[in-house]
């Protein structure tokens, strides 16, 4: 065994922080800001997902989308009703 392994540190039982009430009130803070911003980023990447699957279902039950430009002219080839 090495030399740094069999020496004793001497350690209090308990661990005792002096710090002041303030630090501990902003460290408080900071832990909730934390929280909240992993709970929305969780949220976040889940709705993420959720969309793709929900996209992925409709193309495969309906079909992929249309197409927004039109092959021919808005009169067309042919006369429509009224003409």
């Amino acid at each position: 065994m090495k030399q740094y392994q069999k020496t004793a540190v001497d350690t209090p039982d308990e661990l005792e922080l002096s710090v002041p009430e303030h630090v501990s009130v902003a460290m408080a803070e900071i832990t909730e800001n934390v929280q909240e911003g992993l709970l929305a980023l969780a949220v976040g990447a889940g709705l993420q997902v959720m969309s793709a699957l929900m996209e992925g279902d409709v193309t495969a039950l309906a079909g992929g989308r249309a197409s927004t430009t039109l092959g021919g002219s808005r009169s067309g080839p042919a006369p429509g009703p009224g003409r």
